[in-house]
């Protein structure tokens, strides 16, 4: 539990800031200035991230860079209320992207980053 806490604490804002430093210098080289962040830590996310400590972290974290997460809502589009479903759309809508940072391990950005090598 420890570790996991110092992982939570440390590591995920570190992932963060990197991770915003590396959109800062796209944004600079190629001048654009559109991105978007998109987290699973949303209503219809993953159900991993629901209530984990990692995700209010993440929150915070982007509230105080003042970045506004967007996630797909199902109900807006009469769509299926699954996670599963909310994720593939996510991840095709991602993999439409010209440049994607990632941030995590877990299957879903493993699947992503396998999915854009192609």
């Amino acid at each position: 539990l420890g570790l996991r806490e110092t992982r939570i604490n440390d590591f995920v804002p570190l992932c963060l800031r990197e991770a915003i430093k590396l959109r800062d210098q796209l944004r600079q080289s190629t001048r654009n200035q559109k991105s978007i962040v998109i987290t699973d830590s949303g209503l219809y996310g993953s159900d991993s991230c629901k209530f984990c400590k990692g995700a209010k972290r993440t929150k915070e974290f982007l509230d105080v860079y003042g970045i506004k997460p967007v996630w797909f809502n199902p109900t807006r589009y009469h769509a299926p209320i699954d996670s599963g479903f909310v994720g593939l759309v996510e991840m095709n809508t991602l993999l439409q992207s010209q440049h994607l940072i990632l941030v995590g391990g877990g299957a879903f950005q493993k699947q992503l980053a396998m999915r854009m090598r192609e």
